[in-house]
């Protein structure tokens, strides 16, 4: 998993910022995926994180690197069962 994650920093894929109606943002990725339970129903317009062409897309009003690159590697340093077929797991940067 940290190799993967790793190679994919490396890869430099750029994230984009833009705004996304709820019913385009689950379009292209699942309600459990999303977490849209969590954000009010009254919000429809939503800020959009876009990695790369196809990476991975999240509503996130956070800040954000313009580039995986700017991250620099990971390690994990531990994984914690929370219940059946989720896991947390923590990392630090290096």
């Amino acid at each position: 998993l940290q190799a993967a994650a790793n190679d994919a920093i490396r890869a430099g894929h750029t994230l984009t910022a833009t705004t996304m109606t709820r019913d385009a943002v689950l379009a292209e990725q699942p309600p459990e995926r999303t977490n849209m339970d969590l954000l009010p129903k009254s919000v429809t317009d939503l800020r959009v994180i876009r990695i790369g062409q196809d990476v991975d897309l999240c509503p996130c009003a956070g800040t954000h690197v313009r580039n995986t690159r700017e991250i620099g590697a990971i390690k994990i340093v531990a994984r914690q069962g929370k219940g059946k077929g989720t896991q947390r797991i923590e990392y630090v940067l290096e």
